[in-house]
This record gives structure tokens, sequence and C-alpha cells, in this order.
């Protein structure tokens, strides 16, 4: 009987078989690819969903820093945003200043307090000496999503909403309740 055996050397197969195929490379950069892509879509959401609250806890930061230096200095302070530069709120006192930077891509779109809404040009929350500033709310934005920061009594008690109508009557019930 006769077997059928290879008529190559085993020297032979060795020294050929060291590459990968190029359909063996193509394969996997491809798949390497869609993961690629697959984890970079799902990790752009997170990481804009992580900066919308760090966006709001600057601005707290901020109303909380302009409460605390009218306090310690006994003087009046204001809080600024310059809808030509929407992405810093400046606190100002005096001589002295500081700059707040909300994240890449965050910027203030809208402000509103009673009796007035405000979307260009410059506003300026005043505080008075004791802390206390009248309620106003920031409109903050990455441009697909939006959220009201609204600081709705003298003493600057902070809240999250969604939606204007809930902010209007809010702002309206502020109003009424400090005259």
């Amino acid at each position: 009987m006769h077997s059928l055996q290879p008529t190559t050397s085993p020297a032979f197969n060795r020294r050929h078989r060291r590459a990968f195929t190029l359909i063996e490379l193509v394969a996997c950069i491809a798949i390497m690819a869609i993961l690629a892509a697959a984890a970079a879509l799902s990790l752009h959401g997170h990481r804009s969903e992580a900066t919308l609250p760090t966006a709001i806890q600057i601005i707290r930061f901020a109303d909380e820093q302009a409460r605390q230096r009218a306090l310690r200095s006994d003087a009046p302070v204001e809080l600024r945003i310059a809808f030509a530069h929407p992405h810093t709120v400046l606190l100002s006192s005096g001589p002295t200043s500081s700059e707040f930077q909300l994240p890449d891509g965050f910027r203030v779109a809208r402000a509103r307090s009673a009796g007035w809404s405000r979307d260009t040009g410059e506003i300026a929350v005043r505080f008075s000496p004791r802390g206390w500033a009248p309620a106003y709310a920031l409109q903050i934005t990455d441009g697909a999503r939006s959220q009201w920061l609204a600081f709705t009594s003298l003493i600057g008690d902070p809240q999250t909403l969604d939606d204007d109508q809930t902010l209007e009557h809010i702002l309206a019930a502020t109003n009424a309740d400090t005259r």
C-alpha cells in the first residue's frame, strides 16, 4: 500500500508558515476597527453625560464663592456672564476677580430672573454685603442637551430644572415672596 504523504519536507513547512496570510491580516484589522469604533461611540456618550453635572457644579461653586466673598468683604459682589464668552463666569468684587471655566463644549445659553431674560450681551447678578442675591437661573447647554440651574432664594438654594414652564412658575413665586 502506498499512502499519500505531502512531498514537502517539515523544514519547508516551518519556514513558509511563519507569517500570516494577507486575508488573515485584513480580517484582524477589520475586526479591530469595528471594536474601536464601537468603543469610541460608547465612551463619547458617557463623557458627555459626565460633564453636564460638572458644568452645573462649577456654576454652583461660582455662586457660593460670590456669596462667601460678599460676606467676608462686607461689600457687594457681582457674578458676570458675557454671552460673547458664555463658557466663562466672572466673579468680581472691587479690584479682585476670579474666572470659572465650564468644560469644553458647554456654555451658558440663557439667563433669567423675575422680570428679565437674556441670551445676548452681558448679565450681572449682584450679591449684597450679606451674600444675598435675587432669584436667577442659568441655562447650561452643550448643544444637544440643556438644563436650567436656578438659585431661588436669597441665600442661593440651587435647583436643577429641565423645562422653561417649571422655571417660570418658580421665578414668579419667588418674586411674589420677596415683595
